[in-house]
């Protein structure tokens, strides 16, 4: 009798995937250069996003089951009931996935607070894809509050059995229009500030607050030294993600279909845009590899033989 081979998860898959470039010597801590950290405070903004919605959803009670409160044992979790229908809502949950997909592509992950670091060469994009998906969101709420007693009634219909436990959790339309949110705030970086004082200010409060801001402006520099190492390990994961298929391709002997060539086109262009660590070797290798992609100075069906030569330079230099 045959088993067959449960599929690997997400998780295992990036896993599998980082064990191979790690033993390959891809994965590298590249050190940083002092002059890039001098500018990290003007190449760009942090970014709160915060997107809400109203769930439809409140906790579910021994009483909306028919059950005796006190007869139902700690152990058990009774879970949440629905009061409106989850088609209703699931529109909201793929707007606030696709919210927070696009400001990961745009941004770095920032080691304080829930910030994401932007940098100014991308935040026109950022902004311009979140304001329509913003405008999305709006006029969806405003559908779903426009139905929002339709949806009551139409629960009522469905479940006749179960309209009283309905009945208890219901809400006012204004109680649901007050949990949307999709707003987004930008924040500049900066190193706590000391505060000048003269010498006949200088108390002992004022020495022990000195104190803490030099220690935790070290803290800050600590923390900003492993954001940048993460940020160029982040940007040089993408370009590997992007050009590792098309090199198995090649030396598979597989033809080389036009998406992943326009997939490596994409991660080129944005690693170009979000370079702020001036990671210049490997966007100087990404620039002669993108002339060998259509649409490049060198682009033609003659230079496909080239592309691996081309890859295999990138990753050397990632590597280096």
């Amino acid at each position: 009798m045959t088993t067959t081979e449960k599929p690997k998860t997400k998780k295992q898959l990036r896993d599998e995937r980082y064990r191979t470039r790690k033993k390959a010597g891809l994965v590298t801590r590249t050190p940083i250069a002092q002059e890039t950290k001098d500018v990290l405070f003007s190449s760009g903004l942090l970014c709160h996003l915060d997107v809400s919605y109203w769930r439809g959803r409140k906790a579910l009670r021994a009483a909306d089951l028919g059950l005796d409160e006190s007869k139902v044992p700690d152990i058990f979790s009774l879970g949440r009931k629905l009061l409106v229908p989850k088609e209703a809502i699931k529109t909201f949950e793929q707007i606030e996935m696709r919210a927070y997909y696009i400001l990961d592509k745009y941004s770095f992950p920032f080691p304080i607070g829930k910030g994401r670091f932007v940098t100014y060469s991308v935040l026109s994009d950022l902004a311009g894809e979140l304001e329509l998906l913003r405008m999305k969101f709006e006029a969806e709420r405003q559908s779903f509050l426009d139905r929002y007693e339709g949806y009551r009634a139409e629960m009522f219909e469905k479940y006749p059995d179960y309209r009283e436990a309905l009945e208890r959790g219901v809400v006012s339309a204004s109680f649901v229009a007050s949990r949307f949110t999709f707003t987004w705030a930008l924040y500049e970086v900066s190193l706590p500030k000391d505060q000048a004082v003269t010498d006949s200010e200088v108390t002992e409060k004022v020495k022990a607050s000195r104190d803490a801001i030099s220690q935790a402006s070290a803290q800050y520099r600590e923390q900003m030294d492993t954001f940048l190492s993460q940020a160029v390990a982040t940007l040089r994961e993408k370009v590997i993600v992007a050009v590792e298929q098309t090199r198995k391709n090649i030396q598979a002997g597989t033809p080389v279909v036009g998406r992943s060539l326009q997939g490596m086109k994409r991660a080129i262009e944005q690693f170009r845009s979000l370079n702020f660590v001036g990671d210049y070797q490997v966007e100087a290798a990404l620039g002669g590899l993108e002339n060998l992609l259509p649409g490049g100075e060198s682009s033609g069906t003659s230079v496909t033989d080239a592309l691996g030569g081309a890859i295999e330079s990138v990753l050397k230099t990632i590597q280096d």
